[in-house]
């Protein structure tokens, strides 16, 4: 056999013909590859090496105390915000009667309707004696609330919206047609917001002839109620015993209504 060339690969001997395939894999399994799983973190649990220092377990602890109070005052907060306000403290925040004052007060009962309508009645009192055509005397805040009880029966808005005293039908203001019962009005004056109400209410008296109901401030709110139960407010329905305002005098009395004309005296 002639040696191979220098420059040239050993020949391959011929494979035997027993059969069998020379394999083209190696004959060993190489060895299998090291598969390394991550260490599971969990948030807040230490690893073994991460070890914590002297006081810092105590001062997580401090910070997450502080978080859950600051999140539990976030939420009183945000519950005393929605709140609602009850009737009469929506008509505390008016003080004045102008087109961009808008006040829609509820109520329903004596109580609820004294201290809705209370600021709107002081208004009222305070414009009764300002020019033009102001009062002689004012009128007691007790007769007033004690006229806007009895005609809106404790309850507000009423079939006039806020037409505090039911006043007639009024120039510039929208009308509502009356019940056609004798002594009513045929048309009533509707107001829109508790301002307005004032407004009517205002313009009713000053335009009436009810010079003797602030005359009668002198003798004190019995005597007013008297001569308001004696004017032609509304057919004189105040009388319920044959003595006039008699209805107004039993809702002076009753509810004692007559402690409201103190100086900042509140419901």
């Amino acid at each position: 056999m002639n040696p191979a060339p220098r420059n040239q690969p050993p020949r391959l001997l011929p494979a035997r013909t027993t059969g069998v395939r020379p394999s083209v894999f190696p004959t060993t399994a190489p060895h299998p590859a090291t598969v390394s799983t991550p260490t599971t973190i969990i948030p807040g649990v230490p690893r073994v090496y991460d070890r914590l220092r002297p006081g810092q377990a105590s001062r997580r602890q401090r910070w997450r105390i502080a978080l859950i109070i600051i999140g539990v005052v976030g939420v009183l907060s945000a519950v005393v915000l929605t709140v609602r306000a009850q009737p009469w403290q929506a008509a505390r925040s008016a003080v004045s009667v102008g087109a961009t004052t808008l006040s829609h007060p509820t109520a329903n009962g004596e109580h609820d309707f004294v201290c809705a309508a209370l600021p709107f009645a002081r208004l009222a009192q305070t414009e009764l004696a300002t020019a033009p055509q102001a009062q002689a005397h004012p009128w007691y805040l007790s007769v007033i609330l004690a006229q806007w009880g009895v005609e809106d029966h404790w309850t507000t808005p009423g079939f006039a919206g806020y037409n505090w005293a039911n006043a007639p039908a009024l120039a510039g203001y929208p009308a509502l047609p009356g019940t056609r019962q004798p002594g009513i009005p045929g048309t009533f004056a509707y107001a829109a917001t508790a301002e307005s109400g004032v407004a009517i209410y205002v313009a009713t008296i000053k335009g009436g002839a009810f010079a003797a109901v602030a005359a009668a401030y002198p003798a004190g709110p019995a005597a007013q109620a008297t001569a308001l139960g004696q004017s032609a407010w509304d057919a004189n329905h105040y009388t319920d015993t044959g003595h006039p305002g008699s209805a107004l005098l039993d809702t002076l009395h009753y509810y004692h209504l007559e402690r409201l004309d103190q100086a900042n005296a509140a419901c």
